[in-house]
């Protein structure tokens, strides 16, 4: 049975028994979190500093820089300590934000009807997973839920995914991975998952941006979903 085909590029139901989804930008919409950490984190940390917005944006940039694709980057924790502001409680201004993806609801209904073993692998803090699943009726379709900061890697680094797959005994040929972050999917193809699947509009308010270097999807309404 297809479950994916455009061109050359083909994807069969039968090619893999476990699906690893990214959260945010992959099941979520990306909005949320845009918003937030360019946005309302912004103005937040200006009012609470008594600088400029702009001065603030400039600041806040340079932090996070220079924390770009390590655990830190993800933390609430290490933001709230370093900006000396409540992040988990300032994210739950904008919880109305919180939602699904178009689709995401069936593709998961269709997924468990076939028995997949389905997980959630995400960058995401617990004290984030737990606010946003407040919000959202993903988690009852979901086997297990994975916070990197529990493997002591984010998904950028191989030894996130050596650990995941030692861990939980998945096998790699058999696996089916999406995600919204290019560099994320090209170091799970590095680690050797055979089938990959490249979300192109994570962020509902913004245009997609489509990769000829994976699978490459808007919506999981792209995909077949045949019973």
């Amino acid at each position: 049975m297809t479950f994916y085909k455009r061109n050359s590029e083909t994807l069969k139901i039968q090619d893999f028994d476990t699906v690893l989804f990214d959260m945010d930008g992959t099941l979520l919409d990306l909005h949320f979190d845009n918003e937030f950490w360019l946005k309302n984190l912004v103005n937040d940390y200006a009012f609470a500093k008594g600088i400029r917005v702009c001065d603030a944006k400039t600041k806040l940039q340079k932090k996070m820089k220079a924390k770009e694709g390590t655990l830190d980057w993800y933390s609430t924790d290490y933001w709230s300590r370093e900006l000396q502001l409540d992040v988990v409680n300032l994210k739950k201004k904008l919880c109305h934000l919180i939602t699904e993806r178009p689709g995401t609801i069936r593709f998961l209904e269709y997924l468990r009807k076939k028995k997949k073993y389905l997980f959630i692998v995400t960058n995401a803090h617990p004290d984030v997973i737990n606010l946003k699943l407040e919000h959202v009726s993903i988690a009852k379709y979901i086997d297990q839920i994975i916070s990197s900061h529990t493997l002591d890697y984010p998904k950028e680094s191989i030894n996130f995914w050596r650990r995941l797959f030692q861990n939980h005994l998945l096998c790699k040929q058999k696996t089916l991975f999406m995600d919204d972050s290019i560099s994320i999917l090209r170091t799970a193809k590095l680690f050797g998952i055979k089938n990959i699947v490249h979300i192109n509009s994570p962020d509902s308010q913004k245009p997609p941006k489509i990769t000829n270097e994976f699978i490459s999807i808007n919506t999981f309404d792209e995909l077949q979903l045949t019973t």
